[in-house]
């Protein structure tokens, strides 16, 4: 079978993928490689540009870490790194963190900040146009009624970062992206009324976690709800999201390339193009069912050290929106529940170790984007496509070059062009009655199926 040029071009050049928003609030998010080298695309890069914040690909010194956000958690730390001693202080242990064992710390002990080490703002949010307010997500419904503090420097050089839970009268706080926590800085508690906040506006901040190139845990309030900007810390190694969180927006922990673990809520909406490039990422810890529906929006894109991902039930993926796991070339089981409906182009573009997915009952469509839901899955030797598929995008398995036999069922009325190119010259494709092979598939392509 003669390879079209496009397929050609996807299988040799690994597959660039140019990502698009999937909310109402678009955004501009990186575009994807679909190669084994994504680390190194990051670093020629220096920064990328997301709609959280600024991704820095420097590096710092890491600890294993645990996270936690109640005032008496805590947070992983180096043995031998504990918090200088004050010497304005009675007592030389008065401004340590106790230690209830050699890797943890009672932040309860922990002075919050002194506003005198910080620059802040307060916005009044009332007084913002509503036109500018449209442009903004994140926004709590209290920082919208009685203002919000936005951190916007800070002047010290403390190990543990304790954000007060009021400022200027206000527990609505939020932290500029820019905001640089020193290099002393191993681990930050954010306060119980931290909010971020995404902004098209010169009105607001950009506001997130704020950066810090050794800060390896983090303590986030159990009321948070929506998340972005956290791409500044570089040398995060695993997080645990709050249970109510329920937005993980676009770029919120892109290119962290240390961050190995990631557990996520059951109350999660909508997963964005988070964690892009995080080329360490082994472990994405979801709870075994969701109480919503939950969009996965081109999310672990390039994530190229993740090995499994079994996602719960109440995940899709949306609809216009490109490679969710696409690049991921570790990648070699996968499970879907009954409630994805839609595999949009790319989806598992280029995850060459992929030798294992099942596809739900629920599943209708398999969509084209620059290249298909499969295209580039070399070691991909079998598939069982549920008789609830009606569609079959263009491009969908090329280059699956192991697959050796695939039955479509009868209720599929379309099949892209160019769904099989590249795939092995002895496939057996099977469709209502009728066998087909790699020299006469196009006979399929393009055209209604239905009176077949």
């Amino acid at each position: 079978m003669n390879m079209k040029k496009t397929i050609a071009a996807v299988l040799s050049a690994a597959a660039v993928l140019s990502l698009a928003g999937c909310s109402s609030k678009e955004t501009s998010t990186p575009t994807s490689a679909l190669t084994s080298n994504t680390s190194s695309t990051l670093s020629s890069a220096g920064s990328t540009s997301t709609a959280g914040g600024t991704s820095s690909a420097a590096n710092g010194t890491s600890s294993a870490a645990n996270s936690s956000s109640a005032e008496n958690s805590t947070s992983s730390v180096p043995k031998s790194s504990k918090p200088e001693e004050s010497s304005a202080a009675s007592d030389p242990t008065e401004s340590k963190p106790a230690e209830a064992n050699p890797v943890q710390v009672d932040w309860s002990t922990v002075p919050e900040l002194d506003e005198m080490d910080i620059d802040y703002e307060v916005k009044e949010i009332k007084d913002i146009p509503e036109e500018h307010l449209k442009l903004v997500t994140g926004l709590s419904d209290e920082a919208k009624k009685n203002g919000v503090v936005i951190i916007k420097a800070y002047y010290g050089d403390a190990e543990y970062i304790k954000i007060p839970q009021t400022i200027a009268g206000k527990n609505c706080i939020a932290v500029d992206i820019n905001v640089n926590w020193g290099d002393n800085a191993k681990s930050i508690k954010y306060p119980d009324g931290f909010v971020c906040i995404y902004s098209n506006t010169s009105q607001l901040r950009n506001c997130g976690s704020g950066q810090a190139p050794n800060v390896t845990s983090v303590s986030l309030p159990d009321n948070l709800e929506y998340i972005c900007g956290f791409d500044g810390l570089t040398s995060l190694e695993e997080i645990t999201l709050p249970k109510k969180l329920k937005t993980i927006d676009d770029g919120s922990f892109s290119g962290l390339q240390k961050l190995k673990s990631v557990t996520i809520g059951e109350n999660v909406e909508r997963i964005g193009s988070a964690f892009y490039l995080c080329t360490a990422l082994e472990k994405v810890n979801f709870p075994k069912k969701l109480n919503g529906q939950c969009e996965i929006c081109g999310s672990f894109d390039g994530c190229s050290s993740l090995k499994s991902i079994e996602l719960p039930e109440g995940a899709d993926f949306f609809s216009n929106y490109l490679g969710s796991f696409s690049g991921c070339t570790a990648l070699e089981k996968v499970f879907l529940p009954n409630t994805v409906t839609v595999l949009p182009g790319d989806t598992f573009s280029g995850c060459t170790a992929l030798k294992e997915i099942n596809l739900p009952s629920s599943l209708k469509t398999m969509e084209c984007g620059f290249g298909g839901a499969f295209v580039g899955c070399t070691s991909l030797g079998k598939i069982d496509i549920p008789d609830s598929v009606t569609t079959i995008g263009s491009y969908t398995f090329g280059g699956c070059t192991a697959l050796k036999e695939i039955i479509i069922p009868d209720g599929v009325t379309t099949v892209g062009s160019s769904a099989f190119d590249g795939c092995n010259e002895d496939i057996v494709i099977k469709y209502k009655g009728k066998t087909y092979n790699s020299k006469n598939v196009e006979k399929l392509y393009g055209k209604d199926l239905s009176t077949m």
